[in-house]
Parts: C-alpha cells; sequence; structure tokens
C-alpha cells in the first residue's frame, strides 16, 4: 500500500496561538471555563482592595496625607454608614483577607479540576476517533506518533493550559494594581510602566525563540515515542542479531537532541529572569530619586506606589516566565487536532446500534466474492477475485507471502474498501449491512493473538462483554484451552503478563481462538493463525476447528498448507488472483501451482 505522509504538526504549529488555546478550552467546557473567570477577576479584586485600603489606613495612623485611594475608600465606607477609624479599616482589612482566602481556595479547586478535565476531554476524543477511523488510517499513522499524541503532547496542553490560568491571574492582579497606582500617582506610575515596557522589549526576542524550540521539542518527542516503541518490540531481533549497539545509537542521536532542546527550554527562564531583575532595579531606584527630587511626589504615597510596583515586578516577570514556557508548549495544540481530523476524516460509517438482518443472526453464513478487485495506490493486490463460500463450511485460502490473501480476507471485515466488484453474505450486499454489527458476527484469530496485560478471564471477556461464566467455559473448551488454564494457580483468575507473555504460543493461540468464539460468531476467520506454531500446537487448534465444522462458517488463511488440509475447498492465489481451486486431493492430482507448493514445503520437513 502506498502510505499518505505522516501528519505534519510543525506545519500548523504558528497557528498555535493563546487565542485559539483559550477558544478551545470554551469549546470543551464553557460553563467552567467562565466561572473560572469570573472566580479569578474576583481573586484580582479582592487582592486590589486590600492594597487599596493601607492608603487610609496608613492615613489614619498619622502616615501619608490626602490621596486619591484614600478618598475613594472614604465615600465606599460612608456609603455604608462607616467612618474611615483605624479599627475599621484593621477589620476591613481582615474581612477583605478572608474572602480572598476563601476566592484562592475555589479558584484553585476550579483550576485543577478543569486543566484535567480538559486534558481528560482530549485523550478521550483522540482514542475514540482513532479507534472508529478506518483500517488505513492505522496504516498510515506511526504507532508511536499516535501514542505520544495520546499521552505526550496532551501533557503539554495540560501545561499550556495552567500557563493560561496563570496569566490570566497575572494579568487581572497587574490590571487591578496599576489601576491603583495610576490613580494614587499617574507620573509613577508611568516612569515604571515605561521600565516593564522596556524588559518586554528586551525579552521579546527570547519569547519567539521559545516557540521555535517548543514545535521542535513536539517533532522530537514523537520521534523518541516511536523510535521507543520500535527498540522495544525489536528487542529479540536486536539481541539475537547482536546489534545492541546500533540500537543504542539511533536511540543516541534522538536523546541528543532532545536533550539540547530540553536544554535551551530549562535555561530560557533564568535568562528572561536575569534581564528582568537587572532593568527592574535600576528602573526602580531611577523612579525613586527622580519622583523625590524632581517631581516632589509624597514620599508616603511615592513608596505605597513603589510597594505596589514591587509586588507587581515579580508578577511581570512571572508573565514573561509564563509567555515564554507558553510558546515551548502551544505547539501541542497543533499536534492533538492534527491527528483528531485525521482520524475524523477516515472515520467509518459504523451503523451504531443497528443489528443484522433476521436471515443472518445466529447461523453460519455464506459467502459470494464476485470479481473483488482492491487497489492500493496504483497496484491491484487482489485482481478479479470471484470465490463462494458456503453457510458452514471450513475454506481454506493459501499463496505464498504477498499473493493477496490477507488483504482479500481486510475485504471481507470491510477493514479496506474495493475498487470493484462486490461481496454478498448470504445473498445481501455486505456494504448495506450495518458495520458494527457486521464485525461484531465474525471471530477473528491473527498470526500472532493479541492479549491484553491482564486475567484470561479479562481478555476472553474482551469478545463478548458481559458473558456468563457457562458461555466463557464452553468457548474455551471448544477452542480446547480449558484444559491448560484449569491447571494455572489461579484458572481463569491467572495474569497473563504484557501481550501474554506468561503463554507458550499455542496457549496463546487457543486463548485468541476461545476469544472469538465466545462471541458465538457466524463467520470465523483465521488469519496465518498457526503460521507460527510448533507442530503439535497446530495439530491441538486444527482439531478444535474440526469441532467446529457446521456450525460456523470458517475461512482459514495460510501459507502452511499442512493446516488447511481438511477444508472443504481451498482457494490458491498467485499475485492477487485465484489461479486453482479444489479440495485437497483436486489439488495434489492436478499437479499444477498447490501441489508445487505442496512439494517443496514437504521436502522442508
Amino acid at each position: 500500500m502506498e502510505p499518505n505522509p505522516h501528519p505534519n504538526p510543525t506545519e500548523s504549529a504558528a497557528d498555535a496561538t493563546i487565542g485559539s488555546l483559550v477558544a478551545d478550552v470554551f469549546r470543551k467546557a464553557r460553563r467552567r471555563a467562565s466561572l473560572l473567570v469570573v472566580v479569578v477577576v474576583a481573586s484580582a479584586l479582592t487582592d486590589g482592595a486590600s492594597a487599596a485600603l493601607l492608603f487610609p489606613l496608613l492615613r489614619s495612623v498619622g502616615v501619608g496625607g490626602a490621596d486619591a485611594p484614600s478618598s475613594v475608600v472614604d465615600r465606599v465606607l460612608s456609603g455604608v454608614g462607616l467612618r474611615a477609624t483605624p479599627t475599621t479599616l484593621g477589620l476591613a482589612v481582615v474581612v477583605v483577607a478572608i474572602a480572598r482566602g476563601a476566592i484562592l481556595l475555589l479558584q484553585g479547586w476550579l483550576n485543577a479540576d478543569l486543566q484535567h478535565r480538559y486534558v481528560a476531554t482530549w485523550r478521550q476524543l483522540l482514542l475514540d476517533s482513532a479507534v472508529r477511523a478506518k483500517w488505513r488510517f492505522f496504516v498510515d499513522v506511526r504507532g508511536g506518533d499516535l501514542a505520544n499524541a495520546l499521552i505526550g503532547e496532551t501533557l503539554r496542553l495540560s501545561s499550556a493550559f495552567f500557563i493560561c490560568v496563570q496569566l490570566l491571574i497575572t494579568f487581572s492582579l497587574v490590571v487591578v494594581y496599576v489601576a491603583i497606582a495610576v490613580v494614587a500617582s499617574w507620573q509613577t506610575s508611568i516612569l515604571l510602566l515605561a521600565v516593564g515596557v522596556l524588559i518586554a522589549v528586551l525579552n521579546r526576542r527570547i519569547v519567539r525563540r521559545s516557540r521555535a524550540v517548543g514545535t521542535q521539542l513536539s517533532r522530537q518527542g514523537e520521534e523518541l515515542q516511536g523510535l521507543t516503541g520500535e527498540l522495544i518490540g525489536g528487542a529479540k531481533l536486536i539481541k539475537a542479531t547482536a546489534t545492541e549497539d546500533v540500537a543504542s545509537q539511533r536511540f543516541a542521536v534522538v536523546v541528543d537532541r532532545l536533550r539540547l532542546l530540553d536544554r535551551w527550554s530549562s535555561f530560557q527562564p533564568h535568562l528572561l529572569q536575569a534581564v528582568f531583575e537587572t532593568v527592574a532595579i535600576i528602573g526602580i531606584v531611577g523612579v525613586l530619586v527622580i519622583g523625590t527630587q524632581t517631581l516632589s511626589i509624597n514620599a508616603a504615597t511615592l513608596l505605597i506606589v513603589l510597594g505596589l510596583f514591587l509586588r507587581l515586578y515579580p508578577r511581570l516577570s512571572s508573565l514573561q516566565l509564563y509567555l515564554q514556557q507558553l510558546q515551548v508548549y502551544l505547539p501541542a495544540l497543533a499536534t492533538c487536532p492534527t491527528y483528531l481530523s485525521r482520524a475524523q476524516e477516515d472515520e467509518e460509517v459504523r451503523g451504531e446500534g443497528e443489528e443484522l438482518p433476521e436471515p443472518l443472526r445466529g447461523v453460519p453464513v455464506a459467502l459470494e466474492v464476485d470479481d473483488l478487485t482492491v487497489r492500493y495506490g496504483d497496484v491491484d493486490v487482489v485482481r478479479n477475485v470471484s470465490i463462494e463460500v458456503e453457510a458452514g463450511s471450513t475454506v481454506g485460502i493459501v499463496g505464498s507471502s504477498g499473493a493477496g490473501k490477507s488483504t482479500l480476507v481486510d475485504a471481507v471485515l470491510r477493514l479496506t474498501d474495493p475498487a470493484s466488484g462486490r461481496i454478498r453474505v448470504s445473498g445481501l450486499d455486505l456494504n448495506a449491512l450495518p458495520l458494527s454489527a457486521w464485525r461484531r458476527s465474525i471471530g477473528y484469530v491473527a498470526q500472532e493473538t493479541f492479549l491484553f496485560r491482564g486475567s484470561i478471564r479479562e481478555n476472553l471477556e474482551w469478545g463478548a462483554p458481559g458473558c456468563t461464566e457457562e458461555e466463557l467455559i464452553d468457548a474455551a473448551n471448544r477452542a480446547h484451552a480449558h484444559d491448560f488454564v484449569s491447571k494455572m494457580p489461579h484458572r481463569y483468575d491467572a495474569i497473563v503478563g504484557d501481550r501474554g507473555v506468561r503463554l507458550s504460543g499455542g496457549e496463546r493461540q487457543r486463548l485468541g481462538l476461545a476469544r472469538a468464539l465466545v462471541r458465538s460468531p457466524s463467520l470465523l476467520v483465521l488469519d496465518e493463525a498457526t503460521s507460527a506454531l510448533d507442530a503439535e500446537s497446530e495439530r491441538t487448534v486444527i482439531s478444535a476447528l474440526r469441532g467446529l465444522h457446521g456450525a460456523i462458517t470458517v475461512i482459514m488463511v495460510s501459507h502452511r498448507l499442512s493446516t488447511v488440509r481438511h477444508a472443504d475447498v481451498i482457494f490458491v492465489l498467485e499475485a492477487g488472483e485465484v489461479v486453482e481451486r479444489g479440495t485437497w486431493d483436486e489439488l495434489i492430482g492436478r499437479e499444477g501451482r498447490f501441489a508445487m507448493l505442496w512439494g517443496i514445503q514437504a521436502e522442508g520437513h
């Protein structure tokens, strides 16, 4: 198959902005996001109120004189029938502090809840869209890249969300503090704001550099995730071929790229802080001298305004730092939607909730493949194939590697769309059947049975959630698996290990067959299911399959011809076409392609 290009999030990373992040959060959690904004603003106002109360409080104890903030506070207090005495002002400060503490707790809880809810929503969206996409999505997209989007990039989204909230908190406080400072002394405020603008200008290039680093981190994170999966999955090959050094060198190249990017990303906050603190201290000293010596500003007012800016400058520093960090994490907002939209473009029409027509329920099905062609890119992998499968029969599909056997089965499973021709199921057009209902009626066993980490029971129930103990044991008996399971210490609750590592190949295949049978399928497909087994394990699995004859329609795909000896009819594929068909004895007697393949395999044994 000629795959489509991998999604390239770096191409759209420039589209990831603070605005797009905020819009995305509001799309996914509008009510909670709106409430968080209200609480953040309330927190900033109470913080500002506590600062504003300092002006009249100091005046009431003889420090400072008349000023605008004190006049505002006096009017507010008189409006509720109170006088601005030290006791009243002190109580007001206490009340505001208690209110602010309560608001901060609510803000923290809402922030944490929304942050993790947002990440969980993205993860669920990505997984749901991926598993509902057509099979070609998994062919085109590297598994490690998708895993990185689900785990690594969503974590970066979490960090981006957290920083975005911190920006909102900081910005709200900056606005409130600047407003109070301007009311108290607009001349001092302008001088101090000029210092802040100078800091922002000096740090601008650093922030821009952060976005580039963030984009590269996304790409290298995907590369590391994908390569790690490949090396772990290929551990046996690496050990068997003594290529540990090759694996180590490939891994080292990617790790070193990430190291350099992470080093710059970690160093940037310190660079921002150094610029900020140096310029801020010089600026504050200059404002203090100019304010008292040139502008003749009241010393108490000047000190309070400076105090406000001393509280404000660390927040401005944090603002710069947050902006820098956000540029590192924002590219994740391009990565996740890229995979999401790609999966959604390939979404299958599944017909959820629909059932198969009555004639197909609970009975073996017949198949008729009529002049089927399946094309990958410009290559016809299956070409003009026509076969018939009677209900309850066992059919073998054989041929050399690349003959098109698995592709033909993929078309029956509707994992791939044919370029021409059609498939009928007991006389009904396959494409007219509800996809989910059709696949639920199929038992599928692959060349290497995939077992989930967990117990035998959990793996068997995967095929039919909610099945009874009797149904589970019956399926295991028919797959010749019950005997070996019964001898295990915890029987069906025994843990199989990662990918079934605690079981032999034959045991895994029998459990795979039991998982397929527990759902009482109308069609059982075995795609090279015995090719990796030893002779004894193969005989056990074949014996189990012979016991199903007549009760289930069975399609056996294999390049090992001995597997299909007892099939009712065998189809031989070569270069995507059916070149022979017949029973075992008929095909051997013709001395054609099948007989030649059997001769080669028999000599090999």
